[in-house]
């Protein structure tokens, strides 16, 4: 007992202090709770209004979708073609990757098949030409298509300055029809617009399975019935 007591004089109550608020902390930032999630979140946005940090190399740029593009182009959804319009700029800017926080989730309502059929007072010979035109959803494809083939023209050249190997990317797609949850989801700390289900995991693990047959899409088999 004497030496326990030596050792503990000798340690010192404040070391003591600090290993017992040590194993008290840890687990709790291991459990990361939401209040304390949200108290540390709020800690670094004051931090960045008090002394933000200087700007920069910026590699990742958000272009929203905001009232003055509203304002401009007009209400959302837009046009795929307008949407087309942006991925070219944005490859031509020297965009290294594209990424959309948005689901095309239906036909584009202003392609000019679909405008054919709801269109009155048209002629034979104008919804034929109509019907013959590339819808806007394959106008947006071809925009990513070609996005995506500046992309590895700049891989290439990179390669081969630097005498290394060229890996082109490419882009897989997983096609599966069936019902799922569409909508706003989550809870007050994380809130956003996704989908759920069977069928979406089915269509995630058949976008997989492109990269081991080499074809740029797969399709599922209800899909294809």
């Amino acid at each position: 007992m004497a030496t326990l007591a030596r050792w503990a004089r000798s340690f010192g109550l404040t070391r003591a202090i600090c290993i017992l608020l040590l194993l008290a902390l840890v687990p709790l930032r291991i459990a990361n709770p939401p209040p304390l999630e949200e108290i540390r979140l709020r800690t670094f946005d004051l931090y960045q209004t008090l002394r933000p940090r200087e700007p920069g190399l910026r590699p990742v740029v958000i272009v929203d979708i905001d009232e003055a593009s509203l304002k401009e182009i007009g209400q959302w959804p837009w046009p795929r073609t307008i949407v087309a319009d942006r991925i070219t700029r944005l490859a031509e800017l020297g965009a290294v990757a594209i990424g959309f926080d948005v689901i095309f989730a239906e036909p584009d309502r202003m392609s000019r098949s679909i405008a054919a059929q709801s269109f009155r007072n048209l002629d034979d010979n104008i919804r034929d030409k109509l019907r013959n035109l590339p819808s806007n959803d394959e106008v947006l494809a071809q925009a990513i298509r070609r996005a995506r083939d500046k992309l590895n023209q700049e891989f290439k050249r990179e390669a081969d300055q630097n005498g290394g190997k060229y890996m082109p990317l490419n882009v897989g797609i997983g096609l599966n029809t069936g019902p799922c949850v569409v909508g706003n989801m989550g809870s007050d700390f994380r809130f956003n617009y996704s989908v759920l289900g069977d069928t979406v995991n089915v269509a995630s693990r058949l976008e997989a399975r492109t990269k081991d047959y080499r074809v740029p899409i797969v399709i599922g088999a209800q899909t294809a019935s």
